[in-house]
C-alpha cells in the first residue's frame, strides 16, 4: 500500500553564479541586517534541494518561512528578498551602525 505524500512538493532552486555570489556576500556582510542574512541562508540552503521542512531544520526557521522566501525568490529574484515598505509613520530611530 502506498501512502500519499503530504505538503508541498520539493522545489530545487538553480542559482546563477552572480546570484550565488550576492547571497554569499549578504551572509558574510557585517553591516547587513540579520533578516537579510537569514533570507540569503534560506535561499542558499534551498539550492541543495530537499523539502521545506528539511531546509527549515538546517537553517533554524519554520517551514512556512522557507516556503515564503523561496516563492518570492522564484518570482522576483533577489529583489523578492527585500523588505516591502511598511505603512505608518517613518521610524524615529536610525538603524544601528558599526562604530568606526
Amino acid at each position: 500500500m502506498r501512502v500519499a505524500r503530504r505538503g508541498r512538493p520539493c522545489v530545487r532552486l538553480t542559482l546563477s553564479a552572480e546570484q550565488r555570489a550576492e547571497l554569499q556576500r549578504r551572509v558574510r556582510a557585517v553591516t547587513s541586517s540579520q533578516r537579510d542574512g537569514l533570507r540569503a541562508r534560506i535561499i542558499l540552503a534551498c539550492e541543495d534541494g530537499g523539502s521545506a521542512a528539511a531546509v527549515a531544520r538546517r537553517v533554524g526557521v519554520h517551514p512556512r518561512t522557507v516556503e515564503r522566501w523561496r516563492g518570492l525568490f522564484r518570482c522576483h529574484g533577489l529583489w523578492g528578498l527585500h523588505d516591502k515598505p511598511q505603512p505608518g509613520a517613518p521610524s524615529k530611530w536610525a538603524p544601528v551602525t558599526r562604530w568606526s
